[in-house]
């Protein structure tokens, strides 16, 4: 570790930025630790008392300390947005993959979805999602509505 961790990290501006950032009501810990973690670390305060201070690990304030350097204290702080909802399975690859399950309801659910990989159904479905197609379609038939029916 013959790098420096503290000591005159932040530019004047960014410091104010920081602090009047920090007074926010709603941030979440992460939000608020990454911006005690730099403004400890332009006081001069050392990775141990950080840790036991925030109770954060070594390799969190490592993190965060080279993130500014890459990416500047926005960045670090606030992070990026996420990029939405990863899309959805169609209702006809939904319909194939219960298919399979009715053919033979003994396959399991990681034969299932590698079924469908090598059919050509979908690219690439995990067990866990093919857990959850059929219990929704099982909900849905207790309900009375049809596969097709949307909630």
């Amino acid at each position: 570790m013959s790098e420096t961790l503290q000591g005159n990290l932040l530019k004047e501006k960014e410091r104010s930025g920081l602090i009047a950032m920090r007074r926010k009501r709603g941030l979440g810990i992460r939000t608020r630790n990454r911006i005690h973690i730099l403004l400890m670390l332009d006081e001069g305060h050392g990775p141990r008392k950080i840790q036991k201070k925030l109770k954060v690990s070594s390799s969190t304030i490592w993190q965060v300390r080279n993130k500014y350097h890459q990416r500047g204290w926005e960045q670090t702080v606030i992070g990026h947005k996420p990029k939405g909802r990863k899309a959805s399975i169609p209702e006809s690859v939904k319909q194939k993959i219960v298919e399979i399950h009715e053919q033979d309801e003994h396959l399991s659910l990681r034969a299932i979805a590698k079924k469908a990989e090598a059919d050509g159904i979908i690219k690439s479905i995990s067990h866990e999602k093919v857990r959850k197609i059929l219990k929704e379609r099982a909900e849905n038939i207790k309900k009375g509505k049809k596969p097709s029916d949307k909630d």
